[in-house]
């Protein structure tokens, strides 16, 4: 399990190389295909589906944007997807359009999702969407990772995955920076609603591959996370 339940690296972002110009051979227009956050997201979600071996029927981009996620992973899996849900504030990519295979619902992510059949979804996705989310009851700055993990419990099959790549605090303390917090009050909250980790998470900061700086006097920016879950029951 070497891209997943861990804290990525630049070396990981090196070795997922591959997996670059799998998402770069489908079209794709938005402005941030050749970023290397991006990039670094996209390539270990669709790594950790190769390592894990499974083949989704049904799946859920949560807060896909403009990228072309879905798409390459149908490619990846030999157009073995049936169904492709995409949520998101903004209007569709045309590429998702053009697929038959894609239902696009627009709207606030946490009611949207509700209109997905219970226990219906084999895999789920996030490539650093959810951690921005916030739910009507505004109970804290990451109430929407909570309310997120309800609906996948709802919504996941016995045996389903969810799959996120997110930003996170690149040090271990528990304090919350507005959308941002660490490593393990993200595994929490996902565990309170039933959401099994497949291994033990490596919260080792050594190498990890940095993003901006929070701008709260500490010299110290974000990390990216790589999580898988499972719904075991």
């Amino acid at each position: 399990m070497r891209f997943m339940n861990k804290i990525l690296t630049h070396e990981d972002f090196l070795s997922l190389k591959k997996h670059h110009h799998l998402l770069k051979s489908v079209r794709n227009d938005c402005w941030y295909k050749e970023n290397e956050d991006a990039l670094l997201k996209w390539s270990s979600i669709l790594s950790s589906i190769q390592e894990l071996g499974i083949y989704p029927k049904k799946i859920v981009d949560l807060g896909c944007g403009q990228s072309n996620l879905t798409l390459v992973i149908d490619k990846m899996l030999e157009g073995g997807l049936e169904e492709v849900y995409l949520l998101d504030v903004e209007p569709a990519n045309k590429l998702f359009l053009e697929s038959k295979k894609c239902k696009y619902l627009q709207g606030n992510i946490l009611q949207t999702a509700y209109t997905i059949q219970e226990e219906s979804i084999d895999l789920a996705i996030d490539s650093c969407a959810v951690t921005h989310f916030k739910s009507t009851c505004e109970v804290s700055a990451n109430d929407g990772i909570l309310e997120t993990a309800k609906i996948l419990s709802r919504i996941l099959k016995v045996g389903g995955y969810f799959i996120s790549a997110s930003d996170i605090l690149s040090f271990k303390e528990d304090t919350i920076y507005g959308e941002f917090i660490s490593a393990s009050n993200m595994i929490s909250l996902y565990e309170s609603q039933g959401l099994t980790l497949v291994s033990d998470f490596n919260e080792t900061f050594d190498n990890a591959f940095l993003l901006s700086d929070l701008n709260a006097g500490r010299g110290k920016g974000l990390a990216v996370g790589s999580f898988v879950f499972r719904k075991m029951v």
